[in-house]
């Protein structure tokens, strides 16, 4: 990746990487240092925030820093600049900046051990007297999903409706990996003319996913993509175990290094998802 990165940056004469997200930042700082690289938020600093942008008054916000920030000290004076800029009072944490608490997702913590996440986030919590205010996505994301009222620095400036933005859910895994898809068609059609919809995989079925099956899945970080395939081999193939108790189908595929298992009824319109789980296993057949 990173040298494609630099090959397409070197075709395109070499332009300044305007970053939004702080591990990029610090990633591209780190080994590919010749890229001349500024943060969104230093430009926002320096060049004044959107027309659209609402002001307020009398309102305090408890700033996070990303751990991957510590020590770039121009994103922590751009960031505190802009909520200042839009009528934000700041009552800082103890640790801050350089001495920046881990939310708990920093080291991929949240992957490896999710208790210590919520430890981390708690530990953040009672230190926290006012709703939060971010810069980092995943921060966010973790904050909000235990119960903490918090606000990335973008919904101070753009949100229509800055309470629904407190406690508003973020993407789960599968909705990541669906926008991150459709940015890359948009840029690709909008910047260089491209016709990029073979990106995204179709399927001639729709299916239904219970919202406990969902947290199963977002818990063991399986897609609805990795669902769908399961579903279009077993179908293609043949390849399933039929129930004739409840007319359930089983069907498995292995994708990478993962094997995923399905259980799923095919219903008029749609196909009913029962039960999902993988594992690392590789099934060898003869």
């Amino acid at each position: 990746n990173i040298k494609n990165i630099k090959d397409v940056w070197h075709k395109m004469e070499e332009p300044t990487f305007i970053l939004a997200c702080s591990s990029c930042y610090e990633i591209f700082g780190k080994y590919m240092p010749e890229i001349n690289c500024i943060s969104l938020w230093e430009i926002f600093d320096k060049y004044g925030l959107p027309s659209e942008s609402r002001k307020v008054k009398g309102y305090t916000l408890n700033v996070h820093d990303a751990c991957s920030t510590r020590y770039n000290e121009k994103i922590h004076n751009a960031t505190r600049n802009i909520t200042k800029a839009l009528g934000y009072e700041i009552a800082e944490f103890k640790h801050l900046k350089e001495e920046a608490k881990c939310c708990g997702y920093g080291g991929l913590v949240y992957y490896a051990n999710r208790d210590q996440t919520v430890d981390f986030i708690e530990d953040r919590k009672k230190e926290s007297t006012k709703d939060m205010l971010v810069y980092c996505a995943m921060c966010k994301d973790l904050f909000i999903r235990e119960g903490k009222r918090a606000f990335h620095i973008l919904d101070l400036i753009f949100a229509e409706d800055l309470e629904k933005s407190a406690l508003r859910k973020m993407p789960n895994l599968s909705e990541r990996h669906f926008n991150r898809t459709q940015v890359k068609i948009d840029l690709l059609k909008e910047f260089w003319g491209e016709d990029a919809m073979g990106i995204r995989k179709g399927y001639d079925f729709e299916i239904n996913i219970p919202k406990e099956i969902m947290d199963i899945m977002e818990d063991r970080f399986i897609l609805v993509e990795d669902i769908k395939q399961v579903i279009e081999n077993a179908e293609k193939t043949g390849e399933r175990f039929y129930n004739p108790e409840n007319s359930n189908y089983l069907a498995k595929l292995r994708l990478e290094d993962v094997t995923y298992w399905v259980q799923y009824k095919p219903e008029k319109n749609y196909i009913q998802i029962n039960r999902v789980y993988s594992h690392r296993m590789e099934v060898i057949e003869e």
